[in-house]
């Protein structure tokens, strides 16, 4: 009876371990998904007046560091940017996705290209 007993309490702390450990991890590779950078090419004209109202934009999606790679010659480009972390304070942030990205490149005359996830 006693076997029983230590398998049925063993079974309990491996599952509790098993949670633990899960929890864990999900929250290190959370952070690490939030504060990654991504990039989306583009191609059509782009000029400075464009490229700041789009930089607004994006920053009102709690997407910053926000950097514009883009060659007149071919009128393509690529924009490079991080999503902030969340706000700790309970405040509630914009939720970013990149379809939302999408949509304000597309919105200023842009041809959104190629979505990516970049690693640092």
């Amino acid at each position: 009876m006693s076997c029983i007993i230590f398998a049925s309490n063993f079974n309990h702390n491996h599952s509790s371990m098993s949670r633990i450990i899960l929890i864990v991890l999900m929250t290190l590779l959370s952070k690490e998904l939030i504060a990654q950078n991504h990039s989306y090419t583009f191609q059509g004209h782009l000029d400075a007046e464009k490229q700041n109202i789009i930089q607004n934009e994006l920053l009102k999606l709690n997407i910053e560091k926000i950097t514009f790679h883009y060659k007149a010659e071919i009128s393509a480009g690529q924009l490079i940017f991080s999503v902030g972390n969340p706000n700790t304070s309970g405040e509630n942030t914009p939720n970013w996705s990149p379809v939302d990205v999408k949509n304000i490149l597309i919105t200023h005359g842009l041809e959104p290209g190629e979505f990516n996830a970049l690693k640092e």
